[in-house]
Formats: structure tokens, sequence, C-alpha cells
């Protein structure tokens, strides 16, 4: 290790487990046992270097930022500590990563559980077998997904018309099944998918189940339609294996492939039957008829068999998935490849769904959003007193705290467990809730010595962050300068999961809101994000 054999050894802790249906201590105990293989070394744990990640697979680094931040972070440790090292990785190139990036720094890491440095030739074979037992693990799930296909239990969420009975198996929603063989036979006679899903709109029929983490208002949509007039299932065809999820090493994400049809797997089940085979192939003529209709050329134009005028599909806009409709939270975007954003939901969905009719030009609307930004909050002035904001609350915070409280508190932490490591010597106590009760003394600890160190640390002002705030809005401006993917990519920062909300507005035409972000580093230990609420308007307004 590069520091001086006087220093003490810094130990960082990494801790993860794959998913949330594990126990919920599994990081706490993998913590603890990193805790002890470090004092029996007599290291060091540096306590804001402790990180656990739960419910993360190890298949990629990438989709692990509080892995990523130690690494980060390098020179505040001097050893990187896991139970075992599939905690830090399942794959073979984020293996060497690691690696490369310990022996560039002159630090090491440990494997708890078999006390072998990263560095050990054993190590890197745990390595491989760690990456061949995550493949073993998909397999072995996809095998058991596929058995409980054949023996007739659900493998997943039901479809619209379908509900899970306590047995897991798919039964019949009497109520959902009448609307799709309402939306099968407006299919038959013609209708199209935006004019079906208006209809059900109007109605206020009940909508498919919404979407994971979207907390908005449920309506039909055009794809929703279409999703139900082509599952096999409606007409009593129950298919396993159309796709499978791979994990993208680059990203962290997982993706949905479709597989040929050929490996699909079909079974009849009538009995699961809404719609007759007759009205179901009724309906995938006219589907394969219209879909004739129109055929891609080179260059994403289409071309027509009936006479219907060619449309070249335009590339998407720079705003083009960091903007809302500020009414109905729908996606505001090209709703006729015109130029003029709006509110896809008010066209696909229809007046019942959102009432906006705003029309906004993508040319103005980025010009004004861009110059906004870096003429009204990319200013050191601006991101200063934002930050100087945060540190007032933050001082307010701590305020509330006196450190000799939590002192005691730290104290009285660990006599608590000197108490229950006496009982578990006695054998008077019930493991299982022994482990529950530390675990939540290792996570009030964890806090207790977070909010002392805060307390301890020199107090911060903005004026001494003026050189990072000057050079990362010199970054930030740069990249809205720069080429479309960099623009794209300074937004992203700004807005992370958020989004720009487009309103109408009486005297301006428009208006934009939303909530833009700079993040600073400030000092070893803390991070700190700059926040000022955006609003643009339609003629001349600014954030």
């Amino acid at each position: 290790m590069k520091r001086g054999s006087s220093a003490p050894v810094r130990a960082a802790i990494y801790a993860r487990m794959s998913t949330d249906k594990q126990s919920t201590d599994s990081p706490g105990d993998q913590i603890a046992r990193c805790r002890d293989f470090a004092v029996a070394r007599g290291w060091i744990v540096a306590e804001g270097l402790v990180v656990e990640e739960p419910a993360v697979s190890g298949a990629s680094r990438h989709n692990r930022p509080g892995f990523l931040g130690l690494f980060e972070r390098i020179d505040e440790w001097d050893v990187l500590l896991a139970w075992d090292y599939s905690r830090l990785t399942r794959d073979p190139e984020d293996y060497f990563w690691i690696a490369n990036r310990l022996a560039e720094a002159e630090r090491t890491a440990y494997d708890c559980m078999s006390g072998r440095d990263l560095f050990d030739l054993a190590s890197q074979m745990m390595g491989v077998i760690n990456h061949h037992e995550r493949l073993k693990i998909g397999e072995n799930t996809r095998r058991g997904m596929r058995g409980r296909w054949e023996r007739g239990f659900a493998t997943g969420g039901a479809p619209h018309g379908y509900t899970i009975g306590a047995d897991k198996k798919v039964l019949i929603d009497a109520d959902a099944a009448e609307t799709v063989r309402r939306i099968f036979q407006w299919s038959a006679e013609g209708e199209g998918l935006r004019a079906i899903a208006y209809r059900l709109n109007a109605e206020g029929v009940r909508a498919p189940r919404p979407r994971r983490n979207r907390n908005l208002a449920q309506s039909w949509a055009p794809s929703a339609v279409q999703a139900i007039l082509k599952n096999p299932l409606y007409k009593g065809e129950l298919i396993f294996g159309r796709t499978r999820w791979k994990k993208v090493h680059s990203t962290g994400e997982r993706r949905c492939r479709p597989l040929p049809e050929s490996e699909w797997l079909r079974r009849a089940v009538p009995e699961l039957a809404i719609v007759s085979p007759e009205l179901w192939e009724r309906v995938q003529a006219i589907k394969r008829s219209k879909g004739s209709t129109y055929q891609r050329q080179s260059g994403g134009a289409f071309k027509t068999t009936q006479g219907h005028p060619a449309y070249r599909h335009r590339g998407r806009h720079l705003l083009t998935g960091f903007l809302r409709c500020g009414i109905c939270g729908g996606g505001f975007f090209d709703v006729h490849g015109t130029g003029l954003l709006g509110c896809g939901w008010s066209r696909d969905r229809g007046p019942r769904a959102c009432v906006s009719a705003l029309r906004v030009s993508a040319a103005d609307l980025e010009a004004r959003v861009l110059g906004a930004i870096r003429e009204q909050v990319l200013v050191p002035e601006v991101v200063a007193y934002a930050v100087q904001t945060a540190l007032t609350e933050i001082r307010q915070t701590l305020s509330r705290d006196d450190p000799e409280k939590l002192r005691e508190r730290l104290a009285q932490i660990d006599a608590a467990r000197e108490r229950l490591l006496d009982a578990i010597e006695d054998g008077s106590v019930d493991m299982e809730d022994v482990k529950r009760r530390l675990g939540r003394l290792r996570t009030e600890e964890a806090d207790v010595r977070s909010r002392l160190l805060e307390l301890e640390a020199e107090p911060l002002d903005a004026e001494s962050l003026r050189p990072q705030i000057e050079q990362r809005i010199c970054e930030m401006r740069a990249a809205l300068e720069g080429a479309a993917d960099e623009r794209r990519a300074a937004l992203k920062a700004f807005l992370g999961d958020d989004r720009l909300r487009v309103l109408p507005d009486a005297e301006r035409g428009f208006r934009v809101e939303g909530l833009l972000r700079v993040r600073l580093e400030a000092g070893p230990a803390r991070e700190l994000e700059g926040f000022r609420a955006g609003r643009i308007g339609g003629s001349g307004g600014g954030i």
C-alpha cells in the first residue's frame, strides 16, 4: 500500500445483495464481518466510506453509484473490504477494471470470507467462477419460469382482461374481458388505434394497470390498444419465450431482446379465450393489410401503395424526452412531425385524458430553454447563491444537534451491543431477534457518526467553493454549446430523472417550469447540490 508503515491503514467497506427478497440484514451482516476483519488487523474503518447497495445486481459496475463513488474517492482509503468478491463484481471485465484502478493508486482489496487479497491467483479464479455462477443463476431462473408455465401458473403480470388467483393461476376478469371484446369488435369494424383509445377514454373505461414509478392519471393509449390486439392469449393460446432480458454491461440496464419465433413454446388454453378465433383472425387480417400500406425505404423515408403523401421520419429534437405536459404529466413532443411540440396524451387519448391544445415551436423552445440556462442559471453569482442557501439549510439542521448528546448516544449503542453479545453467550435470546436489533443499532450508529462528523468538520461557505463553481459552470456552458449528444448529456445532468413542465401562459403563450441541479464536490466527505427552480416564458421570460 502507498502510505507509510507508521500511518494507520484506512479501510473502506462495500456490501451488496442482488434482490430485495433476501434478508434485509444481509448488507449489515456483511459490513459487520468486514469490520471484524479490519479490527483484527488493527485497521481503521473510515465511517464515511462504508457503502451498502441493497437490491442491485453485481453484473455491472455502471448501475452502482455507491460502488463507483468509492473509486472516485480512492485517495481517501488504503484497502477495500468486501465479504466476498462476488459482492464487488460478477463480471470478468469489471474484475480487471477494479484491479487496474487499485494497482494505479497502489491500493488493494480483500475478500474477508477467505482472507485473500484481490491480486491473489485464487481470487482471479474466483472472479471467473462468480461470472459463471451469475450465468447459471439466469439459466436456472428461466428453467423455473418455464416449469411454472408448463404447470399453468402465472410467470408474470396478467394482461388486461385477466387476473391472477390465489393459486397463482391466470383467471378471466369478467369486467375487463368485456372491454377487450369491444376493442376487438371496433378494430374489426375498421376503427384505428387512436380512435379506439379516444372512445374508451370518453366513456371513462378503466385503463390497464399503470406503469411502475409513474404517478400519472391513467387513461387509454393507442399503444395499449395495440398490445391487446396482438396478444394471442385472448384467442386462447399461451406463449412462453418470446423475449429474453439481458443485462447491458456498459450501462447496467436490463433490456428486452425478442427471440426468434422458432424458439417460442405454445400451448392451447381454450378456457382463457376471450374472443373467438374468427374475430381474432379478422382483426389480424386488417392489421396486415394496414401494415402493408407503408413500406420503409432507405434513409428513413416511407412510401405508400395507396396514394397517401410520403412522410419522412424526422430525427428527435434536442428536448425530446426532457419535457412533460404541465397539465396531465404526459409526454410533450413533436405530435405531428411539423416541428411543433404538444401534449402527446391530448393527441393520442383525447380531451378526457388532457385538455391541453398548446403547440410550441421546437426551435423557439430549445433556444429559450438553453438561453435561459446559460444566461440566468450558469452564472457564478446565481450558483453561489444557491450553494450558500443550501449551506445555510445544512447549518440550521446541524444546529439542532448537540455533539455531547451524540457522543453519549454512541456510548449507549456500544453498551447495547455488548448486552446483546452477552445474551448470545448465555443462550437466552432468539438469534433472529438479535440480528434485527443489531442491524438497527448499526444503522443508527452510522447516522450518528455521520452527523457528528458534519458538526466537527470545518464550516464551508460559498466563496470557498468559488473556484469549483466557476470550473463546473465553464464545463456545463461548453457542453451546452457543443454537439447534440453533449447538449443532451448536459441536460440529463441538470435534470436527472425529472422533466421540464410546459404549460400555457395567457401573457407569454407558454412557460416552462423545472428544477435544475448543479453538483459540486465540497471536501473529502461532502457533496452539495445547488438548486434553482426554472420558469421559461414564451415571450422573453427566464429561469
